[in-house]
C-alpha cells in the first residue's frame, strides 16, 4: 500500500501565494506598455465599453469583435473603462492580477490531482514532494515567457480570463469526485464555472472531454459499463453547453475561416500537427517568440519541418497511449495536451497564422504538471548532495525564464517596439505594413514610406501597401512617385472605376490633362457618375 497524501492548512496554500505573488511582481513592467495596434483598437475606439447600459449589453451579446463571440471579455473591459478610462496601466494591471490568480489555480490543481491520484498509490510522493510538484508548476505555468503574449496583450484579456474559469470549473470537479465532497454543490459550481469560460473565449469548449480524462484517470478501479454510462450521464449538460457554443464560434468566425480551397485539408492537418510538436518545442527553448508566425505560401510536406513533426508526433503519441494503459496520469496528461490545442492547432484554419503563443496558455498544463510531478519525486529520493544540485539548476532555470519573461515583455512596449522585434526575427510584408502605418501616424513620413517598400519588397501584389504609399507620396508633392504606386494599383485591380477617378484627379494636380482625360473615361464607361462632370470640354483642363 502506497503513501496518504495529507495536505492542509496554511502549509497547503502558502507556497502557491507566493508563486502568485512573484507572478504578479515579475509581470509588473507590463503596466508600462501601451495599447497595441494589433486588435487593441476595439477597445480604444470602442464606443460600446463606455457606459454599462442596456445598449451596452445588448451589443456585447449579439455582436462578434473582431471575429471572436467573448461578451464576458468585453464586459471587463467596460469595467476597466469605468475606473480608469483610456489608460492602459489600469487594463494591464486586470490582466496581471487574473494571471498571478491563475498561477494560483495551476498549484491548486495540480496539488488535488496528485492528492487524487496517488493517495495511497504505490510509488506515490510525500506530502512535501506533492507541495513541491504544484509550486514548480506554478511558477512553470506562470513565468514562461510563452505567457507574455496571452498576458501583456489587453486584447488576450480572453485567455487568462477563460483560463481562471476553466481551471476553476476542473478544480470543482476534482472535489465532486473526490471522496470528500458531499453533495451536488461542487458539480453546480463547476458547470457554472464552465459557462463563464465559454463566454470569455470558445476555446473552453474542450472542457467535457478533459472531465472524460480526469474521470478515467483517477477514479480507481475498473471502467465497467456501468461506471462508463454514469459518467457520460454527468457529462450531458456539459457536452450540451459546448454543442451550444458552437454555432455562436462559426457565425463570429465565418469572416476568417479559410475555405478548403485556399489550404488542403492534408496542408491543414500538416500545420496541426507541426504545431502539437512546435509548442514543446518552444517551451524547452522559449527564443525569438514573435506575434505573427504566417503559415507560409507553400510547404514542403516531406520536409524536417513538417514530414519530421507528423512522424515525431505519431511516435509520442503512440508512446503515450502505451504509457496509459500502464500509468494512467502520464498519457491523460498528453492527452490532455492535445485536446485543448485541437481547436486552435489549425485544422480548421481560422485567420493567417500557423501557430501563436497564446495557444498555449491551457494546453501547456499537460506538459508541466507531468514534468513536475517527476521532477519531485526524483528530488525526493536524492540524497543531500543531489537535492542541492537539483535546487541550483531549478533556481538558474527560474531566474532564466524570469529573464526571459521582462525582456519579452519589454517587445510589447508599444506598436513599433513590437512590431521592430517581429521584423527582426520573422520578416513578413504584413509587419512590415502595419509599422507602416504606426510611423505615418506619428509623421515619419520616410519611415512609414520605406516600410511600404520592404511590404512591397516581400510581396509584389500588396495592393494595400502601394495604396498607402501612394498616398504618402502625394502628400508630400512627389505626385510622379504617387501615380507610379496608383498605377501599379490598377494593375492589380482593374476592376475598380474609383481608382481610375483618383488617378484622373492625380493626373489634374500634376498638369497632365489628356492622362487625367483617359482615366477619367475609364471611370465613366465603369460607370463611375462622378467622373462624368470631368469629361466636359473643359473639364479636364481645370
Amino acid at each position: 500500500m502506497g503513501k496518504k497524501i495529507e495536505v492542509s492548512g496554511l502549509r497547503s496554500i502558502a507556497p502557491g501565494l507566493f508563486a502568485a505573488a512573484l507572478t504578479f511582481v515579475v509581470f509588473l513592467p507590463a503596466l508600462g506598455c501601451d495599447f497595441i495596434g494589433w486588435d487593441d483598437d476595439f477597445i480604444y475606439n470602442n464606443t460600446f465599453i463606455r457606459s454599462l447600459d442596456l445598449e451596452f449589453f445588448k451589443w456585447v451579446f449579439t455582436t462578434p469583435v473582431s471575429n471572436n463571440w467573448h461578451p464576458l471579455t468585453f464586459i471587463t473591459f467596460a469595467l476597466d473603462y469605468s475606473i480608469w478610462g483610456l489608460d492602459p496601466v489600469g487594463y494591464h494591471l486586470t490582466n496581471i492580477i487574473f494571471h498571478s490568480l491563475n498561477a494560483l489555480l495551476v498549484f491548486v490543481l495540480t496539488l488535488m490531482l496528485v492528492r487524487i491520484y496517488f493517495n495511497e498509490r504505490d510509488g506515490a510522493p510525500g506530502p512535501r514532494a506533492a507541495l513541491g510538484a504544484a509550486f514548480v508548476s506554478a511558477l512553470v505555468f506562470a513565468l514562461h515567457p510563452l505567457r507574455v503574449e496571452s498576458v501583456v496583450w489587453v486584447s488576450e484579456r480572453k485567455d487568462v480570463l477563460c483560463a481562471f474559469f476553466y481551471f476553476l470549473a476542473l478544480i470543482f470537479y476534482l472535489r465532486h469526485i473526490s471522496a470528500r465532497s458531499r453533495g451536488a454543490g461542487p458539480y453546480l459550481l463547476s458547470l457554472a464555472s464552465f459557462i463563464l469560460a465559454l463566454l470569455s473565449k470558445p476555446m473552453a469548449v474542450t472542457l467535457p472531454v478533459v472531465l472524460l480524462l480526469f474521470d478515467y484517470c483517477l477514479v480507481k478501479g475498473a471502467f465497467d459499463r456501468d461506471r462508463a454510462v454514469k459518467t457520460l450521464a454527468a457529462k450531458l449538460p456539459f457536452f450540451a453547453l459546448s454543442l451550444l457554443s458552437v454555432p455562436f464560434t462559426l457565425w463570429a468566425q465565418a469572416n476568417m475561416i479559410k475555405p478548403v480551397e485556399e489550404v488542403s485539408l492534408v496542408s491543414r492537418l500538416f500545420v496541426a500537427v507541426r504545431g502539437f510538436i512546435y509548442y514543446p518545442y518552444k517551451t524547452l527553448y522559449p527564443l525569438d517568440l514573435v506575434p505573427f508566425n504566417p503559415i507560409p505560401g507553400s510547404m514542403d510536406l516531406l520536409s524536417l519541418e513538417y514530414g519530421g513533426s507528423a512522424a515525431l508526433f505519431v511516435l509520442l503519441s503512440v508512446l503515450f497511449l502505451w504509457v496509459l494503459r500502464r500509468h494512467r496520469w502520464v498519457g491523460a496528461a498528453w492527452l490532455f495536451y492535445i485536446v485543448t490545442l485541437a481547436p486552435v492547432v489549425g485544422i480548421v484554419q481560422v485567420g493567417l497564422q500557423a501557430v501563436a503563443d497564446r495557444y498555449t496558455y491551457i494546453p501547456v498544463v499537460g506538459l508541466v504538471i507531468p514534468a513536475s510531478v517527476l521532477a519531485a519525486c526524483a528530488f525526493s529520493s536524492l540524497r543531500v548532495a543531489g537535492r542541492v544540485l537539483m535546487s541550483a539548476a531549478g533556481l538558474a532555470i527560474a531566474a532564466v525564464l524570469i529573464t526571459l519573461t521582462i525582456t519579452q515583455t519589454g517587445y510589447w512596449k508599444n506598436s513599433e517596439t513590437l512590431l521592430t522585434r517581429q521584423i527582426e526575427v520573422l520578416p513578413n510584408p504584413l509587419a512590415y505594413f502595419n509599422r507602416g502605418i504606426v510611423y505615418g501616424d506619428a509623421g515619419e513620413i520616410e519611415k512609414a514610406i520605406g516600410d511600404y517598400t520592404g511590404a512591397i519588397r516581400l510581396d509584389p501584389g500588396y495592393v494595400n501597401a502601394f495604396v498607402e504609399r501612394g498616398r504618402l507620396h502625394e502628400a508630400a508633392g512627389d505626385l510622379a512617385s504617387a501615380i507610379r504606386d496608383f498605377s501599379r494599383v490598377a494593375e492589380l485591380m482593374p476592376d475598380n472605376p474609383s481608382l481610375r477617378y483618383y488617378m484622373g484627379l492625380l493626373y489634374i494636380r500634376a498638369g497632365m490633362a489628356e492622362e487625367a482625360k483617359a482615366r477619367m473615361r475609364e471611370a465613366a464607361d465603369m460607370g463611375y457618375g462622378p467622373a462624368e462632370e470631368y469629361l466636359a470640354p473643359k473639364g479636364a483642363g481645370r
